[in-house]
């Protein structure tokens, strides 16, 4: 999946919420080229606009309402008019489903209470994702031991921030260890990036990048046919946990 939000948010980076960058939209063509079929954006980040590229039946786009959303149908409308496809908040949503505006719906950011509460009023229709801080030394495990055998609504994770072992952590130095020990035994064309992913994939989440580097999205795609055995799966499920990088609600304490 390639990511407009992070480094490509027109927020973060002060850029006028009209202004089309060309840069991003090169990096989403380059990206469509290079394999992607899935592009995340959100109607927070300001890059909704920059969705282009491919016929829309061949791409698979998420976007995300800004909280707190004060019309959930106009937001949509605005969202669906920025990225150019021709074709109460919950409920709201489930409706767009029905309508076949939507293919599915999801969540971002969310914890054991946040799908606690939506599970409550017994919905149509479960969140089909939860898009999440995730990564090795952040791996969500009551979470995601909440949606697949407590509750059993079968939500996937995806991923944000899934190399920030190999940056933000670097100096923690046990990531590093085990994925270049795994790169090496798989051969000198695997980088300790694409086991990182690999992994990722292996255990059932989707996988953001939002490099522009041509060759990072290379990289990213061939992760995909890297196949890991239980016993190096093992080696990632030991590693201690630190607490999350992004921090996008100050008031929110995740479950991890």
């Amino acid at each position: 999946c390639f990511g407009t939000g992070t480094k490509w948010g027109k927020r973060a980076n002060n850029l006028p919420p009209d202004e089309i960058n060309g840069e991003l939209v090169d990096s989403i063509l380059n990206a469509l080229r290079i394999g992607f079929t899935h592009i995340d954006t959100a109607e927070w980040y300001g890059t909704e606009p920059e969705e282009t590229g491919k016929p829309r039946s061949s791409v698979f786009i998420t976007t995300k309402i800004a909280p707190p959303p004060t019309n959930v149908k106009e937001s949509f409308e605005k969202s669906l008019k920025k990225l150019g496809p021709s074709w109460k908040v919950w409920n709201d949503l489930e409706e767009l489903v029905e309508a076949k505006k939507i293919r599915s719906i999801g969540v971002s950011n969310w914890r054991i209470e946040d799908f606690n509460a939506i599970l409550a009023t017994d919905p149509k229709i479960k969140p089909s994702v939860n898009q999440i801080e995730f990564h090795a030394y952040s791996q969500g495990l009551k979470l995601r031991k909440f949606v697949e055998s407590e509750a059993k609504i079968g939500t996937v994770v995806a991923a944000y921030g899934p190399l920030q072992p190999l940056i933000k952590f670097a100096e923690n130095g046990r990531v590093q260890d085990v994925v270049n020990k795994i790169a090496a035994d798989k051969g000198a064309e695997v980088t300790g990036s694409q086991v990182l992913l690999a992994w990722g994939w292996a255990v059932g989440t989707i996988q953001v990048t939002t490099s522009a580097k041509e060759e990072r999205l290379k990289e990213a795609v061939a992760a995909l046919d890297i196949v890991l055995m239980k016993k190096k799966l093992l080696k990632f499920q030991r590693l201690d946990q630190i607490p999350h990088v992004a921090q996008v609600l100050d008031d929110k304490q995740f479950d991890d």
